[in-house]
Order: C-alpha cells, then structure tokens, then sequence
C-alpha cells in the first residue's frame, strides 16, 4: 500500500490547523508523526481516516484519491491506533 498526500489542507471551525502538508509512505514502511501539542498530528491522522475533511490538497491511497474509495475498502488498508 502506498499513501500520498499534496499540499494538505485542514481547517475546522474556519481555521486551519493543518497547512501544506505533504509527505509520501511507501509500502512496507512505518511512519510516526511527531510534534508538540496542538501542532496538528491527530487532525492529520483524523483526516486520512476520514472523520475530516480536507479544506485543500489530495490524499492518495495506491494512487487513486481517497475519496474515490470506498470506506470499507480503504478501512482494510489503512489502521490507526489512536492514544488518550
């Protein structure tokens, strides 16, 4: 599986958290996001999983866009275990 994401954008309540993000996963690669609080990190997780909207930019997943999958579907491929 390969995940690609174009010059993201993500805003919630009309300001953005998450600007320009891009950044290519390979298959057969693990990735960790770090940053400090409120840097955006689980708005980007949100966002590939789907519970947000991206205000701009494109997610790919193995080359077609994200939102041309069926949730089941991408939900087979991609996982997030999220910390409280």
């Amino acid at each position: 599986m390969e995940l690609t994401i174009n010059a993201l954008a993500v805003a919630i309540q009309n300001r953005t958290i998450v600007k320009d993000v891009s950044l290519t996963v390979r298959p057969g690669s693990f990735v960790g996001i770090l940053g400090p609080n409120g840097s955006g990190k689980s708005t980007l997780l949100r966002t590939i999983y789907r519970a947000l909207s991206p205000k701009s930019g494109a997610i790919l997943l193995n080359q077609e866009p994200l939102q041309n999958i069926k949730i089941a579907d991408a939900a087979k491929q991609i996982g997030v275990v999220g910390q409280f």
